[in-house]
């Protein structure tokens, strides 16, 4: 039982990083195209 908790909190680490870098990806891509548009 408690196996599978930790490897339930390991993959849901895992996704949240992903979903984090993915965020930041996303956020500086904005922000580039942003500054693009504005030069």
């Amino acid at each position: 039982m408690i196996h599978i908790i930790t490897s339930n909190t390991k993959t849901y680490l895992n996704f949240n990083t992903l979903a984090n870098t993915y965020l930041n990806l996303l956020i500086r891509f904005r922000i580039r195209s942003l500054l693009n548009i504005a030069c």
